[in-house]
């Protein structure tokens, strides 16, 4: 047993490829002739193994075929399949070639039809499916989607269902991309894109794919086609692509609407069907119909609605609310599920809840497990956008005194709103603000007096930006889903720190996008899109006109003064020019310099960090602050 475990050891020792000093595996020692024959017959199945992890394919074909022909070896079947998966891996893993030789590819596809008919190989065929699917996804894609549709549809292969969708899913995205081989595009119906051979072929095979394609798809040609199918079969599938792409101008909408108002509440599209039904009420003057809809089904014990499904509801609601107290009161979404993007302990793709904190990740917080553990509610991407760039700062202020909302909800409120008064220089505004910014936030409460306390604008402006660099989890936006876990006053590594520009521009370290948290969370996404397709669809019906104008000027403004780490450097740089014995220069000029390398860089924020390097190194070079800052970031 000890040989075993040492000759184990061995094979596992190659998993990272071959011996990096001779450049061949690591191979377990030849058994001794005086152990028993099952001991012999594995240690030939591990140095088969050895070779193979070592990436010989060649050696390790030839030894696990010779262990396929051995009667007496109890791996004699699972080796005969090992085997083909040495000439796969050569022909994958062997090559630069972007793609295997399909040559290559043939061969194995025979090879397993054959070891598929073999007796033997009967417990072991589940994992010859998986290798021919690997096979022809490469080899015969039009062919493997037309299989995997069958096989997900009837399903045939319940233990395989997640490697199958996701094969499915990747062919079926590359059949609209027109990416197969020798594969010519048609012209369609007017309205729509050209289609392959491949996906009318396929659309014809398989009624899920075709609905498929047809629920995702918004042009006119599908909204006609996925009508016709429902006249034909009077299904429900086809009633729910009907309904997805119906808009308000359709001729057949009574009749939709009426037949989806007969579907019974024990439906698995029983939910489906009131979202949309309720959607289209809204933007068909029956608001009142919609919202008693919707009002009764989350009331109904017996409903039982899903927190993501009642939270869809309340989204509709939101939108065709008539006043700033009905916005809000439906603005905040229970949470449905928390988690990391971080593959689970069990190999699953999706953690299991609070699994971060149960496992002690190194980016876990207290602060943050005890949310992952008891969430409060939070504000959707629909409600963050729409507090962030359809209301003034006046009624932001106003939204954050309303006790509709949480304590937490009311903080994340005025504390945006209070940056973006001081951004825009709204100073009776900003002064307004910091009383409830202080109740709700009594650890500022110091820093938001000497503000307030300051005498001159300019001194208000410098006390303001004075804060705003020590607490980089400050910012002029409503967040959506989950905030920044870093705790306040902290630098988060991952550039989640105060904001970038609204508007898109070249970072220094790439576009701003792959780390701007608003504009990366606060995308209205389906099905929230559903609800918001153009930007006329965002207005608040509720706003005056000039509150409408505010907004809109406001958020106009905003997007024009740049990201973060440019506003505050230039505000340290004007306030040290004129004030240059405040004693909090040099401080403010490090947190500065610091703001440029982890906040948002723009192509200018380079020169601005280098002016305040060299303004703190010239004016305070004996400041213990100086001594911090012993370089500047380009």
């Amino acid at each position: 047993m000890r040989s075993w475990i040492a000759a184990q050891d061995t094979v596992f020792r190659n998993c990272g490829g071959p011996n990096a000093q001779t450049h061949q595996p690591d191979l377990p020692a030849a058994a001794n002739s005086s152990f028993p024959a099952i001991i012999k017959a594995d240690r030939d199945y591990q140095i088969a193994a050895a070779y193979f992890y070592g990436q010989n394919w060649d050696e390790a074909e030839k030894r696990f075929v010779r262990i396929s022909h051995d009667d007496t070896s109890p791996w004699q079947a699972i080796a005969a399949l090992v085997a083909l998966r040495c000439k796969l891996r050569k022909a994958t893993l062997g090559s630069d070639q972007p793609e295997p030789p399909r040559d290559q590819l043939a061969v194995i596809s025979a090879d397993l039809d054959q070891l598929e008919k073999d007796p033997r190989m009967r417990d072991l065929r589940p994992a010859i499916w998986r290798m021919r699917g690997f096979v022809d996804f490469r080899l015969a894609p039009a062919r493997r989607l037309d299989e995997l549709a069958q096989s997900i549809e009837a399903r045939e292969r319940p233990d395989n269902l997640q490697q199958d969708l996701d094969d499915y899913t990747r062919l079926l995205d590359r059949a609209v991309a027109g990416d197969f081989d020798d594969d010519p595009q048609t012209p369609q119906s007017a309205g729509a894109p050209q289609i392959s051979e491949t996906l009318i072929a396929a659309r014809n095979k398989n009624a899920m794919t075709d609905w498929i394609l047809t629920f995702q798809n918004s042009y006119p040609s599908a909204k006609s086609h996925a009508f016709e199918k429902w006249q034909q079969t009077k299904s429900l599938p086809w009633l729910v692509a009907c309904l997805a792409n119906a808009s308000p101008s359709d001729s057949h909408l009574p009749q939709l609407l009426s037949s989806a108002a007969q579907i019974d509440r024990t439906s698995p599209a029983y939910f489906t069907l009131i979202y949309q039904r309720a959607r289209l009420l809204s933007v068909t003057n029956h608001p009142d119909q919609a919202s008693n809809l919707l009002a009764q089904t989350i009331s109904r014990e017996a409903s039982h609605p899903s927190p993501s499904t009642r939270n869809l509801f309340l989204a509709v609601l939101m939108k065709q609310a008539r006043n700033l107290d009905e916005f809000l009161r439906y603005a905040p979404r229970q949470v449905s599920f928390i988690t990391y993007d971080a593959d689970n302990s069990d190999g699953s793709s999706v953690p299991a809840r609070n699994d971060a904190c149960k496992n002690g990740l190194a980016y876990s917080t207290p602060n943050s497990c005890a949310n992952l553990k008891s969430p409060h509610p939070m504000f959707d991407s629909d409600a963050a956008t729409l507090l962030t760039e359809s209301l003034p700062t006046d009624l932001l202020a106003e939204a954050a005194d309303n006790s509709r909302l949480n304590s937490h909800l009311r903080l994340q409120i005025v504390r945006s709103a209070w940056v973006r008064a001081i951004l825009l220089q709204e100073e009776a505004s900003a002064q307004k603000l910091t009383r409830s910014f202080s109740s709700l936030s009594p650890n500022l409460a110091p820093e938001l007096k000497t503000y307030s306390a300051a005498t001159t604008a300019e001194d208000r402006r410098f006390a303001a930006t004075f804060l705003i660099l020590h607490h980089p989890e400050l910012h002029p936006y409503i967040a959506a889903g989950v905030e920044r876990d870093t705790p306040p006053g902290e630098i988060n590594p991952y550039h989640d720190n105060w904001w970038c520009s609204f508007a898109k521009f070249k970072s220094t370290i790439g576009y701003s996008e792959a780390f701007d948290y608003y504009h990366f969370y606060s995308n209205i996404k389906d099905p929230l899109s559903t609800l918001y397709p153009d930007a006329k669809s965002r207005q608040l019906t509720f706003l005056s006109p000039q509150d409408r104008d505010s907004a809109q000027k406001e958020f106009s403004n905003l997007t024009h003064l740049g990201s973060a780490p440019d506003w505050l450097i230039t505000q340290v740089l004007q306030f040290a020019k004129s004030n240059p014995n405040d004693s909090r220069i040099p401080e403010a000029l490090h947190n500065s310099i610091r703001a440029g390398h982890l906040g948002c860089p723009t192509p200018a924020t380079a020169q601005l960090s280098k002016s305040a390097f060299q303004l703190l190194h010239k004016n305070y070079p004996h400041n213990p602050w100086t001594t911090r800052t012993p370089y500047w970031y380009r």
